[in-house]
């Protein structure tokens, strides 16, 4: 992202830049069904209200594209509209979180932003601007 917004900005306008955004937990049920969370959180949350109800299940971290085996991958290129996402830089508040995932200078404030959690996020991007 910090390349293409130094180097080539006009890429966001574009409609260029987009995020392959695949899950971090994958559930498997015992009927064979699957259930995707994107966020450690969700599946925490997901665990503590329904997974202890839920036999039989079993689950699987995904650190990366790199834990990913090709089997998994293929239903992600099958269905691009869920997982593909549009990034767009709009203005001052989306510069701002460019700027604070990758100034050097800002690396305080970058710790602050990863002990900050998922729901906080925005409240934390408008302070730390």
């Amino acid at each position: 992202m910090n390349v293409f917004d130094t180097f080539w900005p006009e890429l966001f306008k574009l409609g260029f830049v987009h995020i392959l955004r695949t899950p971090t937990v994958k559930v498997y049920l015992k009927d064979k069904s699957v259930l995707e969370f994107f966020t450690e959180r969700e599946f925490k949350e997901w665990v503590a209200k329904e997974g202890q109800r839920t036999k039989g299940w079993s689950h699987r971290y995904y650190k990366g594209l790199g834990t990913t085996k090709t089997p998994d991958f293929v239903p992600y290129m099958e269905q691009l509209d869920q997982y593909l996402f549009q990034v767009t830089m709009e203005g001052d508040e989306d510069k701002s979180a460019i700027d604070l995932a990758f100034s050097p200078e800002r690396a305080n404030d970058r710790k602050k932003w990863l002990e900050t959690p998922a729901g906080n996020f925005e409240d934390f991007i408008a302070e730390a601007a």
